[in-house]
């Protein structure tokens, strides 16, 4: 997976042609680009591929880590929550819309649940 990049260098079309086309590609305002790639199903592994402005590589990061997950507190929203740890394993139908990732650390699964209130669409 993601051989031979080359900050600087390497395309975005290059990124695709190894990777496939992205669960997710968020454009900001300066022009660069994040490219979310979940491996799995119910993987351990959410991968954003970054992208500058003219389309190259700049950096390529797994964000399911333990301190990524430690970053989820009250008052983070559910957006906040997806643009930290990418696309969630489950959204389950609750009331509250329950968030779950899974991350692995010294080979076992660890799950964690984000829970925005009904109200100010927060993280419980």
């Amino acid at each position: 997976m993601l051989k031979d990049l080359t900050p600087g260098f390497t395309t975005e079309a290059q990124i695709r042609d190894q990777m496939g086309e992205p669960e997710t590609a968020r454009t900001y305002t300066n022009g660069s680009k994040r490219l979310e790639y979940p491996r799995g199903p119910a993987g351990t592994n959410t991968y954003f591929v970054d992208i500058d402005a003219n389309g190259k590589f700049v950096a390529v990061t797994q964000v399911l880590t333990a301190e990524n997950i430690a970053k989820v507190r009250p008052v983070i929203t559910q957006d906040e929550v997806r643009r930290l740890l990418g696309k969630p394993t489950t959204i389950a139908e609750y009331p509250q819309g329950l968030y779950l990732a899974r991350t692995e650390r010294s080979c076992r699964r660890e799950r964690i649940s984000a829970y925005p209130t009904p109200i100010e669409g927060v993280v419980d």
